[in-house]
């Protein structure tokens, strides 16, 4: 079974890539907007990686990073590179989910720590730049407000 797995991979990835230069080929596919759509055949990779093999559940967070960067660069072709300003933080977001996918999988708990940290930072790079800058202290209000309210709610 171990040399089938390198044979599996192989042919699967053989037949993306045939597929997707044959799509090229017959579709009105504009290879200079699209490009991103390339980093799905790594993430196929990878995920093909995990489904012939559960034990090699590391491969879910190069898998989860191709995809989240998939997202923001077709994002930022269709509507500009400078919206990579405040999409920056979707590359730890991408490491974090990865790494809570690997957890789901194995059930290791030391994961938690750097997916935690790695998520958290994400939202508050998010939600302190960008387009969400000036709404962030909104947030504190609403916590606050939470927190008085589930204090009341207890007396």
């Amino acid at each position: 079974m171990a040399r089938k797995i390198p044979s599996m991979l192989n042919g699967a990835f053989l037949m993306l890539a045939g597929a997707v230069l044959l799509a090229i080929n017959f579709l009105d596919f504009d290879v200079e907007t699209y490009w991103p759509m390339f980093l799905l055949i790594p993430a196929a990779l990878f995920l093909f990686s995990f489904l012939a093999n559960r034990r090699n559940a590391g491969v879910l967070v190069p898998f989860t990073m191709c995809i989240f960067m998939v997202a923001m660069f077709q994002y930022c072709e269709i509507y500009g590179w400078y919206n990579m300003e405040w999409l920056w933080p979707g590359f730890l977001l991408g490491a974090g989910t990865g790494l809570f996918l690997f957890y789901l999988v194995s059930r290791e708990r030391r994961i938690l720590i750097p997916a935690s940290i790695l998520t958290g930072l994400s939202a508050i790079f998010f939600i302190t730049q960008g387009p969400f800058a000036r709404l962030w202290p909104a947030l504190l209000i609403i916590a606050g407000g939470l927190l008085l309210w589930r204090r009341r709610k207890s007396e």
